[in-house]
């Protein structure tokens, strides 16, 4: 094994352990992707070539498509088929209204200034996580 791939494995293992007793296993892939997806878009900002650009963009979208599909499955697996199948058609249509109303507000910001919306967007994701990390302690509370 290489020394590059031993050296990340070493990374995401301590990652793991440090969120070990703070996340609910349900909750964990969406934390990690929710925290890959916040240092992507936050190395937007610092990048300097084109392709550098490509690749954290298309790591941002693979991160944000990966927890869009972790939260269904974890609406599915939590709620009864009734409940979820509301949830889960819920989230699909206020999804696509975010997505109407921030690509409008995205542009708005962009021409204002380039730094703005990219630190947002960080800023977002980052609160997000800290969100699933704490969650832990209300998801211990509502099942005892």
């Amino acid at each position: 094994m290489s020394f590059s791939k031993l050296a990340l494995s070493t990374i995401f293992f301590s990652l793991s352990l440090f969120n070990e007793n703070k996340i609910p296993t349900f909750l964990f892939p969406l934390v990690t992707t929710l925290m890959v997806a916040g240092i992507a878009s936050f190395g937007m900002y610092f990048v300097r070539s084109s392709l550098q650009i490509l690749i954290t963009a298309c790591v941002f979208t693979l991160m944000a498509a990966t927890t869009n599909f972790v939260i269904t499955s974890v609406a599915v697996d939590i709620f009864p088929t009734h409940v979820s199948a509301a949830a889960v058609s819920m989230m699909v249509c206020l999804g696509r209204f975010g997505a109407v109303t921030s690509n409008l507000a995205f542009g708005m910001l962009l021409d204002l200034s380039c730094e703005i919306p990219i630190f947002l967007v960080v800023g977002i994701t980052t609160c997000k996580y800290n969100e699933m990390s704490i969650s832990k302690n209300i998801y211990d509370d509502i099942i005892t």
